[in-house]
Parts: structure tokens; sequence; C-alpha cells
């Protein structure tokens, strides 16, 4: 290919769970244009401060609606995060070419 590597789609890394060992697994796997959205359980991470080794400048995005199941809209308020409510979610899907599942 004329010597140019082509350049890897971006990932959005879907957090199912506050488990280290899935946060662990994700951070590993982050490259550079991957995103990170939280559901599920996996919005339980906003009790507790993100590794700081993560890549900088790495979009997190917190599902609106599991937030609100499990009481952390205030506190998704105070820490500032970027909240992604339903209608959002199919154009944050679109832009990334692939999806990992991390629980």
């Amino acid at each position: 290919m004329n010597g140019v590597t082509p350049r890897p789609a971006s990932c959005l890394h879907l957090v199912l769970s506050a488990r280290k060992d899935a946060l662990e697994a994700c951070r590993a796997s982050l490259g550079q244009g991957d995103a990170i959205f939280f559901l599920a359980d996996g919005v339980l991470v906003l009790l507790e401060h993100l590794p700081a080794d993560w890549p900088p400048h790495t979009e997190t995005f917190y599902s609106h609606a599991d937030l609100q199941a499990r009481g952390l809209l205030a506190a998704a308020r105070d820490a500032a995060v970027t909240v992604a409510h339903d209608p959002q979610i199919a154009p944050l899907l679109r832009h990334h070419r692939h999806c990992l599942s991390w629980k």
C-alpha cells in the first residue's frame, strides 16, 4: 500500500460493569480516537475516579437512563461528566466503526 499504514478505525467501548478487571481490560484496549460509554452498572465508576493512566482526551459518556435508575444524576452533574440521552446513542454508535463490550 505504498508504504502507508492504514489508520485503525475508532472503537466505542461499552463499559457495562464497574469491576476493576473490566475497567483495566478496557483501558488496555483503548486506541487513538476511541471513546468510552458507561452504561448499566458501568455508571457506578462515577463514584470512583478513573485511573490517572488512562489516555488523555478520551471522550467518555454516561447513560442518562442508567444514572437516573441508580440515583446518580446529581453526582454526574457535580462531576461534570458528559451524559448521553437515548436519542444521542445511535449517532454515537454510528460515529465509531467498532464496539467492544466490557463486563
